[in-house]
Formats: structure tokens, sequence, C-alpha cells
């Protein structure tokens, strides 16, 4: 039963059917919380149910599933990326200090694309265009085949006057 429960919620998120995935996501939680917690993978039902729920537009519940992951979660790596989920669910509503606060968490731990690219949106609805262009250029220097973050660069090196490295 578990290994049906888990397929359905993994089924359910890489189809974006974010409500039927906090069902079985929740389901898993409930019944199954042992098993996951031995198999590892506890942290990564509580960090993907969060980003579930922030797609659906409940942020601050989205943070809630993002700190229950970080009790669970010792691996660096995707603590980052709970940071930088966190970060965004902090961007989303608008909280731009919080958001900040969080996305360099990540970075300080390790460099999350997704972070960079956050950080950069942040300053560019600022105003503050240059250290934008910085964080979008770390963005793609992070992973050279995030299409997001090349696409962001791009478009920002445009709007900034560099025709030509706008349309690289």
């Amino acid at each position: 039963m578990y290994s049906e429960l888990r397929d359905l919620f993994v089924t359910a998120y890489f189809n974006h059917n974010w409500a039927e995935a906090i069902v079985w996501s929740t389901d898993l939680l409930e019944r199954f919380s042992k098993e996951m917690k031995e198999e590892g993978v506890i942290a990564r039902v509580w960090d993907n149910r969060g980003i579930c729920i922030q797609h659906l537009g409940h942020r601050l519940d989205a943070i809630l599933n993002f700190d229950k992951a970080l009790e669970y979660e010792t691996d660096d790596d995707l603590i980052a990326k709970i940071y930088c989920n966190k970060g965004a669910a902090y961007y989303d509503m608008g909280d731009l200090e919080s958001a900040i606060e969080w996305l360099n968490k990540s970075i300080d731990i390790q460099p999350v694309p997704q972070s960079f690219l956050t950080l950069g949106n942040i300053y560019k609805h600022r105003g503050h265009l240059t250290k934008a262009l910085t964080f979008y250029k770390r963005c793609v220097e992070a992973d050279p085949e995030y299409a997001d973050g090349h696409l962001v660069y791009g478009m920002a090196l445009l709007k900034a006057g560099y025709l030509l490295g706008g349309w690289k």
C-alpha cells in the first residue's frame, strides 16, 4: 500500500495536479511516516507537499511544510533547496526581506540556481538592474543547462542595453 500511495503522489506531483498530490502526500504522512523516515524520504515529501500548496496560492501553509521538511532533512544539498523554496514562498507573498534572507541561506550552503534567479528578480523589481544582472549571471553559472536562467538573464541584458549579450 505504501509504494502504491507513493507512486500516486509522485505521478500527481509530476503532472502538476497539485490538489491531488496534496491529498496523496497527506495520506502518506498520516499512514507511513515511519517507513518514510527509514527510507530517508520524509523531508522530500514535506518539501514537495509545500511546493504543491504554494502552487495553489497558500504560501504560509507552504512555509509550514518547508519548516517541517527542515526538521527531518540532514543533507546540505536538500536543505539548500528547501531554503530556496521557503525564500520563493516569501517572495510570492511580497515579503522580500524574508525572501532575501532564506535565499541567501540557500546560497551559503549550495549555489542553487533558482535562489540566484529569485534574488535577481527581487533586485530587478526594486530597480537595481545591475545587481539583478549579477544574480542572473550567477544563476546560469551555477547551472548552464537551466533554461529559465538563460531566458531571464538574456532579457535583463537586453533591457540594460547590452544588445549583443542579450541575444547570445
